[in-house]
Parts: structure tokens; sequence; C-alpha cells
């Protein structure tokens, strides 16, 4: 996503990934606001998350089919599916992370989310991406606090503000302002630290 231009590009294949000619641009899709977060529902369609006016917009063949919209989305960046169909979205503005049910998602409009996490002691400070491991564990970087936690799927059934069920912290600068984050077909973490620029792997041991 260009956040500053309130588009989000797709390259035809992944050979061209890395090339920065408008050339290997496929598609472009405007009308945003301020796109931070993607994720792909189990349909192939696209969901992004709009920092700038609170919002998730659904994107089909090009264009935006339907934007939703809620009172719990205070600058919305991450964004990722669970096993159900279920969107899971970060929320740094206000320390949260919610949970919009596949009925929500198909209905848009303004919904109120079937979850709602809030920060138990830290758990989340600043919390800007998430992401699932092959177990169903929601792990999610704290970007104000250097942290990555973890949340089991018993802790995020319902609303509330679970205690981690681990928490990473940095050690030797190994996470400074983590942004990003995903698991590989290994299951080993990866991380993008925004502040040293630069991206950390940890094992399933780790973990």
């Amino acid at each position: 996503s260009l956040s500053s231009l309130n588009q989000v590009l797709e390259y035809r294949d992944s050979a061209e990934f890395g090339g920065v000619s408008v050339n290997y641009v496929f598609l472009t899709v405007s009308g945003f606001n301020k796109p931070q977060g993607l994720a792909f529902d189990a349909g192939g369609n696209l969901w992004v998350a709009n920092a700038g006016n609170n919002t998730l917009s659904h994107v089909v063949s090009g264009g935006i089919a339907a934007t939703l919209s809620s009172t719990a989305l205070n600058q919305p960046t991450g964004l990722a599916f669970d096993a159900s169909g279920n969107l899971w979205v970060t929320n740094p503005g206000n320390n949260t992370i919610v949970a919009f049910s596949a009925a929500e998602l198909s209905a848009a409009g303004s919904e109120t989310p079937t979850v709602v996490l809030s920060a138990n002691a830290g758990s989340l400070t600043y919390p800007t991406a998430l992401a699932f491991d092959a177990s169903g564990n929601m792990w999610v970087t704290n970007a104000s606090a250097n942290t990555v936690v973890s949340f089991t799927p018993s802790m995020f059934g319902s609303t509330g503000s679970p205690a981690p069920a681990v928490t990473i912290s940095a050690n030797a600068g190994s996470l400074a302002t983590p942004r990003a984050l995903a698991f590989d077909f290994s299951g080993n973490l990866w991380v993008a630290n925004e502040t040293a620029g630069n991206i950390v792997e940890f094992s399933t041991t780790q973990l």
C-alpha cells in the first residue's frame, strides 16, 4: 500500500516485486485514506485498513466494493483473517484489537465488532500488526513497547483484557519499534523493525 498517495498497487507476479518502474504495476486502486494493512479473505478478495478515516475497504475487481466503519476502529493498521473467516484489526490509536465476523464483513456499513481486546498492563501498546501461527495463536507487534506478544484462541474468544501467553522483549535491539510480522512455512516468526531498519527472525523454539 502507498499511504501518502492513498493507493494500493498490484504487481503481476513475484518476479517483478523488486522492480521500480511503473511498468511493473498491474493495477492501481485509489480512493483509500492513508491505507496501512492488507489482507485477503478466503474468496481472494482484498481488505484494506484506512488509518486516515477509521474504515476498512473491501476491494473487488480493481475497485472498492464496500466500506466498513465502526466507532471501535482507531487508526487501524494491521489486518489478519483467522481460520473461521473473522477479520482481526489492530488499533494503535486506542490500544485495542477488534474482530469482525464474516457476516459483518458481507454486510459492511457501520458495524460493531464481535470481539474487542483491550490492554492489560501494557499487553497492547500501540499495536501495529498481527498474525496467526499454525496453531491459531495470535501474535501482535507493540511498536511503543518494543515487544511481540501472543494470545491463545481461548484468550481471544470473547471481549476482554487478557494477559499475553507469551511476551518477547527486546534483547540488544532485537525489537526496535516493531511494525510488521509474518510466519514462514517452517513456523519461524519474522518481524520488521522500523527504528533499526532491519528484519529479525525468531525460531519456533524461541517462540
